[in-house]
């Protein structure tokens, strides 16, 4: 514990430094509700969680560097309330949070409006990410708004605060790989486990939830996601949500899955056949989206972009859709600017990943207000993303093959860059077709 507070206080500090005569800050999110007094299980926003490590509603953090107050750091939270708590279970309480976690102070969250009052008297800029929580939104607009003139000695620019964290999430140091790597493993190894008993399936829904079972088996702590299993056609639906329809026996199933482990999130696809064995329309094409991951990985290294990996897979793809007849006619490099394979792959070949899935995506300043995406920026070791090509043929898209119609194959791996090239932290389940048929036997 205390060395995970050293981590959080320590990413503080950094925030810190980069806000002079200014004020930054971050809320817990709020719980949802799902029917009447039934909430929705509760997701913590991921930048109060990488600052704090506290997973509960009702709190939030002031980050503070100005001429007046210097450098400080402030929680409020929720105070202990044992008839509550009788409901709804125990919350970290302010003595214990003094206790135990690196504040300058801790504060009851019912003063977090006196708070924000006092310490932006003489900050220039406050540092906020409106939209993530209503409330707090409108405590901002309330306290920076003014009906004749700008506010003496107060902030008269509101910078999103993701700004400063984005940059930070998106180099993982050695606790986040070491939590990413877990993440990558549960999710292989319940993967792997529940490929091997495919056939005993009654439906899609089945199956998500036998694969969701060996996940807490194995240690989760929660769903990175909501679990993607997708039979027949339904694998040309990039989002399909499982559902009782049963698996067909002859064709294949997608699953789009990931476990959480201690925050960070694991997101890896198979797509496999349910009887046990590829049909040879069904390897032609999935051989050609391996070969478009593996092309993928092997671009994956320092001083690469995110986008070039996603043009060689595009490529790659693009030779493959010519091959199987899908393309007609044409010059790869000329296909590939026309998108002429967006027909069939309309997605990105990958994202980040980290507290999020779809963990978030710096903006790197240039000059004059001229940004570049992280997709543009070269990578450097410690950056974590998912490589994830796939080919999706309609079935009532006459232009395609009759044979190819209604199959869908995606091949996802979680890729961390090292100093030299990259390791697949996501290796614990075989890619190649031979070794997936394999895994029937066992």
């Amino acid at each position: 514990m205390k060395q995970l507070e050293k981590i959080y206080q320590t990413r503080r500090v950094k925030i810190l430094k980069q806000i002079p005569n200014g004020v930054a800050l971050f809320c817990a999110a709020k719980e949802q509700t799902s029917d009447r007094d039934q909430n929705f299980p509760f997701q913590q926003e991921a930048d109060f969680f990488y600052l704090t490590g506290i997973n509960e509603p009702n709190a939030a953090i002031l980050l503070i560097n100005t001429k007046k107050y210097g450098m400080k750091s402030l929680l409020f939270i929720k105070d202990k309330a044992p008839a509550q708590e009788r409901w709804t279970g125990q919350i970290l309480g302010i003595a214990k949070a003094k206790k135990i976690l690196k504040f300058n102070d801790v504060l009851d969250i019912q003063n977090i409006i006196d708070g924000l009052r006092k310490y932006l008297v003489g900050a220039s800029t406050l540092h906020y990410a409106l939209g993530n929580n209503d409330s707090f939104d409108n405590i901002v607009f309330t306290l920076l708004k003014s009906t004749t003139a700008p506010r003496v000695n107060y902030p008269n620019t509101l910078s999103d605060s993701r700004l400063l964290t984005a940059k930070m999430r998106w180099i993982k140091n050695q606790y986040e790989i070491s939590c990413l790597k877990q993440a990558a493993k549960i999710t292989t190894q319940g993967l792997r486990n529940t490929i091997t008993q495919l056939k005993t399936f009654s439906s899609e829904r089945d199956c998500a939830t036998a694969l969701e079972r060996e996940y807490f088996k194995l240690g989760a702590e929660n769903l990175a996601f909501p679990t993607i299993v997708a039979g027949g056609k339904n694998a040309t639906t990039l989002h399909h949500m499982p559902t009782n329809k049963p698996l067909p026996k002859k064709e294949l199933v997608l699953i789009d899955t990931g476990a959480k482990f201690s925050g960070y999130c694991g997101d890896v696809t198979r797509t496999v056949p349910v009887s046990g064995v590829f049909t040879k329309e069904q390897k032609a094409v999935y051989n050609i989206v391996l070969r478009a991951l593996e092309v993928g990985i092997k671009n994956a290294k320092p001083k690469k972009t995110l986008t070039e990996i996603h043009y060689a897979i595009c490529i790659s793809l693009t030779e493959g859709l010519l091959e199987l007849g899908v393309l007609k006619k044409g010059k790869v490099a000329k296909l590939v600017k026309d998108g002429a394979y967006k027909f069939f792959y309309m997605h990105r070949s990958g994202h980040p990943l980290g507290l999020n899935t779809h963990d978030i995506e710096p903006l790197y300043e240039l000059n004059n207000n001229n940004f570049k995406q992280v997709y543009d920026m070269p990578l450097v070791a410690g950056n974590v993303f998912t490589i994830e090509p796939g080919l999706y043929f309609d079935l009532n898209d006459k232009t395609v093959p009759k044979k190819y119609r209604g199959i869908g194959i995606r091949i996802e791996e979680d890729i961390l860059i090292t100093r030299t090239a990259c390791e697949v932290l996501s290796k614990g389940i075989p890619r190649n077709a031979e070794e997936i048929e394999k895994l029937y036997l066992r």
